[in-house]
């Protein structure tokens, strides 16, 4: 399935699934994903119909078991100490299903040769070490680099001449209804990206419900950008950039999100640099404002919130910044509000944010509002 954001590609693979164990009781699944966030979203799907009896979820035994909600541990093997354990050949055969990472899928291949999958399922396999758009791995070697492993697994299939079907082939099926963002959210990534193919399906009652937030420039507008001359700076031999005026607005909007009854748990702050979410985090502690979730562009992968906020952090250099997969995962997680912070200038230096931010300016998004220094 071609990789467009938030067109139920996850949960066409659950279906898909499903269908495939209903219509053979021979039927034995290996369900990989690229990252453990996304190996436990199909764990949760998958568990709605098949219990632990049927379905074994298989972590490496250096994860955290916190990392999968308890009500999902019977599905995983965890010692006396409470730590993951790796089970042996025999226990996963037992199982229908197998659910686990692309890596990990490895190390239980050198437990021995099981018996054979009938089908093998990976899911965001644009992640996957081997989209196009959407997020690739992340590779810091540069010989890594050289030797193609910064190029995904799907995207390297794609561009096969295996793969070359053509726009009307059955092998191929392209999902363009998007399920997750108000249509505004969508205009720029679905251009830009997409050739205008999204087609803006979710259910307005969710993406239509904030066009009154008090610090909109718009109202029913659902974008805004916070334009916030601050200054990004490293604490020590640190290479993590933060800027903490940057952060103190991103409070703001979190405190102005409450009061409008927005639940914690239905915002995400996405920031390029782990310093600054150590910031954002400090500065929510001292508030007692707990439940949000605050990562990096990575972190974010795959996943939606009712409202995302971007801290951009740099000032200077923002060649970082302009990575076209980095721009689209990061404007595309909101469903009703999507509010970015950052420096104008700085980000206008980079065509892709020069063009985004025009398009919201035009759109009466933004904001020169200036906070007192706290």
């Amino acid at each position: 399935m071609s990789a467009i954001i938030v067109t139920g590609k996850s949960s066409t693979i659950v279906e898909a699934m499903w269908q495939l164990l209903d219509d053979n009781p021979t039927t034995r699944i290996l369900a990989c994903a690229a990252s453990n966030a996304a190996a436990n979203w199909l764990l949760k799907k998958l568990s709605k119909r098949l219990p632990p009896e049927e379905m074994v979820r298989i972590n490496a035994i250096s994860q955290e078991p916190e990392k999968i909600e308890r009500e999902f541990h019977c599905y995983c093997m965890i010692d006396k100490c409470g730590n993951y354990q790796l089970p042996n050949m025999s226990y996963i055969e037992k199982h229908r299903i197998v659910v686990t990472t692309c890596i990990t899928a490895g190390t239980v291949y050198l437990l021995g040769r099981t018996k054979s999958y009938t089908h093998i399922f990976i899911d965001e396999a644009e992640q996957a070490i081997e989209p196009e758009i959407q997020l690739g791995p992340l590779v810091r070697s540069s010989i890594a680099k050289e030797l193609g492993l910064g190029q995904s697994l799907i995207e390297r299939l794609d561009k096969s001449e295996f793969y070359d079907f053509g726009d009307t082939s059955i092998y191929g099926v392209k999902l363009r209804m998007n399920y997750r963002s108000h249509p505004k959210i969508l205009s720029f990534p679905s251009a830009k990206f997409y050739n205008n193919d999204l087609i803006p399906s979710a259910d307005k009652q969710i993406t239509h419900n904030l066009g009154n937030f008090s610090l909109l420039p718009t109202k029913d507008y659902p974008i805004m950008f916070w334009n916030v001359e601050g200054k990004e700076d490293r604490e020590g031999q640190s290479l993590s950039y933060f800027n903490a005026r940057e952060a103190g607005y991103v409070l703001e909007v979190v405190v102005k999100l409450q009061k409008q009854n927005v639940k914690p748990k239905e915002i995400g702050i996405v920031t390029p640099y782990v310093k600054q979410v150590e910031k954002i985090k400090k500065l929510f502690i001292k508030r007692n404002i707990s439940g949000v979730d605050i990562g990096t562009v990575e972190k974010f992968q795959g996943q939606e919130r009712r409202v995302i906020i971007i801290s951009t952090v740099r000032t200077k250099n923002v060649e970082f910044l302009g990575e076209p997969r980095r721009f689209c995962v990061a404007v595309t997680r909101a469903q009703a509000l999507l509010v970015v912070i950052g420096d104008e200038k700085a980000l206008f230096k980079k065509e892709l944010w020069k063009q985004w931010l025009k398009e919201v300016k035009e759109n009466g998004g933004f904001s020169n509002k200036v906070l007192p220094n706290k």
